[in-house]
């Protein structure tokens, strides 16, 4: 995941500039990403993970994973049809998965992280 500007993730994310401002605070003081102006636009804030934004991505990457090959063990064949019958039910609902490449900021997340 390369950078991407704050006005984009809030619009993938739905959520409000002011929600944005407040997660991106949050994320810069905790170290897990970087904010600099575009030089396109002075106006627009470009935002990039840190070393220590990427391994806790990685991770809950991996925590899906291990969600998703605890619910195969237990349903076996019947896990895909969970799976199936989830993503029907998220998009029925207007949900989306954020990062998917077909969404409307071209925001791209990891391939593990998409569900």
């Amino acid at each position: 995941m390369g950078p991407v500007s704050q006005s984009d993730i809030a619009s993938a994310f739905g959520v409000t500039p002011a929600s944005m401002s407040t997660m991106t605070d949050r994320l810069l003081s905790a170290g897990y990403i970087t904010r600099a102006v575009d030089p396109g636009s002075r106006r627009r804030h470009i935002l990039e993970l840190t070393d220590t934004g990427r391994t806790l991505l990685n991770g809950i990457g991996d925590a899906w994973t291990a969600v998703d090959d605890g619910i195969r063990a237990s349903l076996g064949a019947d896990a895909e049809t969970l799976f199936e019958l989830a993503r029907r039910l998220r998009d029925g609902l207007g949900g989306k998965i954020p990062g998917d490449k077909n969404a409307d900021a071209g925001i791209e997340l990891p391939p593990k992280l998409k569900h």
